[in-house]
């Protein structure tokens, strides 16, 4: 019964640890909506990815995943379809 007491905590203590951290990760992490936006044209090169793009333009401390799905939304894309010689719009914070 102690076991069961013990394994039932640590599952309960584990969540409440994982839910806070990921509660304050999302408090921290300004959304795309925190910064003023401005669009320009940006031409793919080969190689290229919404991913690496999103490197080159957004602001570090702006989630990635939700500025690359920014991006695809205003371009009318799948995240993953874009290909060399492609021109496509990008955010940048003004």
């Amino acid at each position: 019964m102690k076991n069961i007491k013990a394994i039932l905590f640590a599952g309960v203590l584990t969540f409440l640890l994982t839910f806070t951290m990921l509660c304050v990760k999302d408090a921290i992490t300004p959304t795309m909506d925190a910064y003023t936006w401005t669009e320009t044209t940006h031409k793919v090169r080969a190689g290229e990815t919404l991913w690496s793009i999103a490197d080159e333009y957004r602001p570090e401390d702006v989630d990635r995943r939700e500025y690359i799905e920014a991006v695809a939304d205003l371009n009318g894309i799948d995240a993953g379809m874009i290909y060399a010689g492609d021109n496509i719009t990008v955010l940048i914070p003004e």
